[in-house]
């Protein structure tokens, strides 16, 4: 008797994991490994310089975390750029809703 989630079974394709496992999958995950070491690198790289300096010299302070705190807003406005695609947020209005159609009303 196969004890395995149903759920898995319909979600994952293992016969196409195990076919493009050399081809597709090894080398995407190492690029996302490559990715993601260099960019935690190139941080740390800025950022540790950076907080060394701000700490010894508090006048530097203001402007560098005024520059931070723009860059820290980027993933977020970008997030609001996808969001207004999404219907109900930010083009027209709905007129149905889930909720009103789930309590019958």
């Amino acid at each position: 008797m196969d004890r395995s989630p149903v759920l898995l079974k319909t979600i994952v394709n293992w016969n196409w994991v195990r076919l493009h496992l050399d081809d597709i999958i090894w080398p995407a995950l190492w690029q996302h490994i490559q990715i993601a070491v260099i960019s935690v690198a190139l941080a740390v790289a800025i950022s540790l310089p950076l907080g060394v300096l701000v700490s010894r010299y508090r006048a530097l302070y203001p402007p560098v975390m005024f520059f931070t705190g723009l860059l820290y807003t980027i993933p977020s406005l970008a997030l609001f750029a996808v969001l207004i695609t999404v219907p109900g947020i930010g083009l027209g209005i709905v007129y149905s809703s889930p909720v009103k159609n789930i309590t019958g009303g």
